[in-house]
Protein backbone atom coordinates (compact mmCIF):
# COMPACT_ATOMS: atom_id res chain seq x y z
CA UNK A 1 0.00 0.00 0.00
CA UNK A 2 1.13 3.39 -0.77
CA UNK A 3 1.48 6.00 1.58
CA UNK A 4 -0.71 9.49 1.62
CA UNK A 5 1.40 12.34 0.43
CA UNK A 6 -1.21 14.80 0.21
CA UNK A 7 -2.67 16.28 3.35
CA UNK A 8 -5.82 15.94 4.45
CA UNK A 9 -6.96 19.97 3.90
CA UNK A 10 -8.95 20.33 1.07
CA UNK A 11 -9.90 23.38 -1.52
CA UNK A 12 -13.28 22.73 -3.65
CA UNK A 13 -12.78 25.04 -6.86
CA UNK A 14 -15.72 25.13 -9.52
CA UNK A 15 -14.52 26.32 -13.05
CA UNK A 16 -16.94 27.30 -16.31
CA UNK A 17 -16.35 27.05 -19.47
CA UNK A 18 -16.17 31.08 -20.94
CA UNK A 19 -17.72 29.60 -24.48
CA UNK A 20 -20.55 26.48 -23.87
CA UNK A 21 -17.50 24.01 -23.00
CA UNK A 22 -15.83 23.84 -26.89
CA UNK A 23 -12.73 25.23 -24.34
CA UNK A 24 -12.25 24.57 -20.13
CA UNK A 25 -9.28 25.57 -17.93
CA UNK A 26 -9.05 24.35 -14.58
CA UNK A 27 -6.47 24.14 -11.73
CA UNK A 28 -5.23 23.97 -8.35
CA UNK A 29 -4.77 27.67 -6.67
CA UNK A 30 -1.40 27.03 -5.46
CA UNK A 31 1.94 25.43 -6.83
CA UNK A 32 1.85 22.52 -4.24
CA UNK A 33 -1.62 21.50 -4.86
CA UNK A 34 -2.63 18.54 -6.54
CA UNK A 35 -6.10 17.40 -7.99
CA UNK A 36 -7.39 14.61 -5.54
CA UNK A 37 -10.65 13.98 -7.13
CA UNK A 38 -12.65 16.16 -10.10
CA UNK A 39 -16.37 16.28 -11.15
CA UNK A 40 -17.02 17.09 -15.15
CA UNK A 41 -19.85 18.03 -16.51
CA UNK A 42 -20.83 16.25 -20.16
CA UNK A 43 -23.50 18.05 -22.18
CA UNK A 44 -23.81 17.44 -26.37
CA UNK A 45 -19.52 16.49 -26.22
CA UNK A 46 -18.73 19.48 -24.82
CA UNK A 47 -17.62 20.19 -20.90
CA UNK A 48 -19.02 23.62 -19.67
CA UNK A 49 -18.36 23.12 -15.87
CA UNK A 50 -15.40 21.14 -13.89
CA UNK A 51 -14.95 20.84 -9.89
CA UNK A 52 -11.82 19.88 -8.60
CA UNK A 53 -10.87 18.89 -4.87
CA UNK A 54 -7.21 20.18 -4.66
CA UNK A 55 -5.38 19.53 -1.37
CA UNK A 56 -1.82 20.77 -0.24
CA UNK A 57 1.23 18.52 -0.93
CA UNK A 58 2.53 17.18 2.74
CA UNK A 59 6.30 17.68 1.43
CA UNK A 60 6.76 19.96 -1.55
CA UNK A 61 10.49 18.19 -1.68
CA UNK A 62 8.92 14.92 -3.20
CA UNK A 63 7.60 16.87 -6.51
CA UNK A 64 10.24 16.24 -8.82
CA UNK A 65 9.20 17.04 -11.97
CA UNK A 66 6.08 19.22 -13.74
CA UNK A 67 5.39 17.63 -17.14
CA UNK A 68 2.21 17.96 -19.67
CA UNK A 69 0.56 15.12 -21.05
CA UNK A 70 -1.96 15.32 -23.96
CA UNK A 71 -4.29 12.90 -25.69
CA UNK A 72 -2.92 13.69 -29.37
CA UNK A 73 -0.59 10.32 -28.99
CA UNK A 74 -3.45 8.48 -28.28
CA UNK A 75 -6.29 9.79 -31.41
CA UNK A 76 -8.06 11.54 -28.34
CA UNK A 77 -9.33 8.52 -26.31
CA UNK A 78 -6.78 8.27 -23.14
CA UNK A 79 -4.49 10.95 -21.20
CA UNK A 80 -2.41 9.14 -18.19
CA UNK A 81 0.19 11.38 -15.65
CA UNK A 82 1.71 7.75 -15.35
CA UNK A 83 2.47 6.04 -12.14
CA UNK A 84 3.28 8.36 -9.64
CA UNK A 85 2.18 11.50 -11.16
CA UNK A 86 -0.61 13.66 -10.25
CA UNK A 87 -2.62 16.30 -11.83
CA UNK A 88 -2.23 19.86 -11.31
CA UNK A 89 -4.34 21.60 -14.24
CA UNK A 90 -6.65 20.15 -17.08
CA UNK A 91 -7.56 21.86 -20.08
CA UNK A 92 -10.52 20.44 -22.68
CA UNK A 93 -10.80 21.19 -25.96
CA UNK A 94 -13.02 20.63 -28.80
CA UNK A 95 -10.90 19.26 -31.90
CA UNK A 96 -13.46 20.35 -34.90
CA UNK A 97 -13.88 17.13 -35.33
CA UNK A 98 -17.32 15.06 -34.90
CA UNK A 99 -17.47 14.36 -31.31
CA UNK A 100 -13.61 14.62 -30.31
CA UNK A 101 -12.19 16.49 -26.87
CA UNK A 102 -8.88 17.32 -26.80
CA UNK A 103 -7.21 17.00 -23.04
CA UNK A 104 -4.29 18.14 -21.36
CA UNK A 105 -3.26 17.44 -18.34
CA UNK A 106 -0.01 19.53 -16.18
CA UNK A 107 1.29 16.21 -13.82
CA UNK A 108 3.88 16.04 -11.45
CA UNK A 109 5.69 13.06 -10.51
CA UNK A 110 6.11 12.98 -6.96
CA UNK A 111 8.51 10.31 -4.95
CA UNK A 112 5.66 8.07 -3.18
CA UNK A 113 7.23 5.17 -0.61
CA UNK A 114 5.63 1.99 -1.02
CA UNK A 115 4.69 0.94 2.43
CA UNK A 116 4.78 -2.81 1.77
CA UNK A 117 7.80 -5.28 2.77
CA UNK A 118 9.73 -6.41 -0.66
CA UNK A 119 8.42 -9.68 -2.15
CA UNK A 120 4.76 -9.05 -1.21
Amino acid sequence: MKEQVYQDEEVIKTFFSPNGGLSITAQCPNSDDVVVEFKLCVKDYRIPVITLHCHPMKDKGRMKDVYNVTSDEMKHTLVDCGKNGAIQKMFFEDTGQVATTRVIFTCVLVEVKDDLPAGV
